[in-house]
């Protein structure tokens, strides 16, 4: 009666085994976060001259890098280590593609109507390298919403120098080299 057993639940267990295989697609992915990522911007950083971002209309900051050294627009020294920051998140920035209701792009900072924060990055002959437009806030610290112009998609942006440019205003003089000279 034992041996009955085992065989009744041996052929059950090959049966399903069997159905596993033939009712799968054989689709199988295994690291979908990787699918859903999106490069928004690969930078050389050695080409990198002049960081520029602006809030709609209105540049809230703008680096030059003169002599090797990043300055702000007023000529003051700039806090190196921000900057690199900011160019090295730039060099490779990644988001991942969300999910959402394009009817509810308000909700994201990235409706018609939204100012948006726009980085760009430029060559020492003026001509951009990378730009970056970001809406609100992310759930993440240092994480930011974003669109790619003309593509119908939210993305957010991976935690990083970029998307801390929209956790509050931005001040040049927080961006100033408070090292004594």
């Amino acid at each position: 009666m034992k041996n009955n057993q085992l065989i009744a639940l041996g052929a059950v267990v090959i049966i399903l085994i069997a159905y596993l295989f033939t009712s799968s697609n054989r689709d199988v992915a295994v690291n979908q976060l990787g699918d859903t990522m999106v490069t928004l911007s690969e930078i050389d950083a050695s080409k990198a001259n002049n960081i520029a971002v602006r809030q709609g209309e209105k540049t809230v900051l703008d680096l030059m890098k003169k002599s090797n050294q990043w300055r702000l627009a007023s000529e003051h020294s700039a806090n190196a280590t921000k900057v690199d920051g900011l160019i090295e998140n730039l060099t490779s920035l990644q988001a991942e593609k969300r999910r959402v209701n394009m009817d509810q792009l308000d909700t994201y900072g990235l409706g018609k109507d939204d100012i948006r924060t726009i980085v760009t990055v430029s060559d020492s002959a003026g001509k951009a390298l990378a730009t970056v437009s970001l809406g609100k806030k992310g759930p993440d610290w240092g994480s930011a919403w974003s669109q790619r112009e003309g593509k119908s998609e939210v993305l957010l942006v991976q935690e990083g120098a970029v998307g801390r440019l929209v956790d509050g205003d931005i001040k040049a003089k927080d961006w100033l080299n408070r090292q004594p000279a």
